[in-house]
């Protein structure tokens, strides 16, 4: 199991009634690790309404929150723009049908991110 001071930080916030939780430049401390336990506090908490995670370098960290949010019931607002993230068809798929799943979502920010869903074709967001 994976241990830091942030995932006792993210399993206290899961529990708390904290409703806003932004982070700055998340890419120069953050671990994978730490992003699976923010990840699993996305899901589990009842009262995070919203979380801005910017600029993290790549879909695969990513990943861990957007699979979360596919099982969170309070998140309503999720920005997780970045200047850095390619998405390719599976990891796509894979958010699409995480995303579905979320009934409070309303707001999604995804800027700058560039999608790779077709052999030879690149679309910004």
């Amino acid at each position: 199991q994976h241990k830091s001071v942030f995932h006792d930080l993210f399993c206290s916030i899961a529990n708390s009634p904290l409703q806003s939780l932004t982070f700055l430049y998340p890419s120069l401390y953050l671990s994978v690790g730490d992003l699976v336990c923010l990840g699993d506090c996305v899901r589990r908490s009842k009262h995070l309404t919203r979380l801005k995670l910017p600029n993290l370098k790549s879909i695969e960290s990513y990943m861990p929150i957007l699979l979360a949010v596919g099982g969170s019931n309070a998140i309503q607002t999720l920005r997780i723009d970045s200047n850095t993230v390619s998405v390719w068809d599976k990891a796509f798929q894979l958010a699409v049908t995480s995303l579905r799943h979320n009934s409070t979502l309303r707001t999604l920010s995804l800027a700058h991110w560039t999608f790779d869903l077709q052999v030879g074709v690149r679309n910004s967001v």
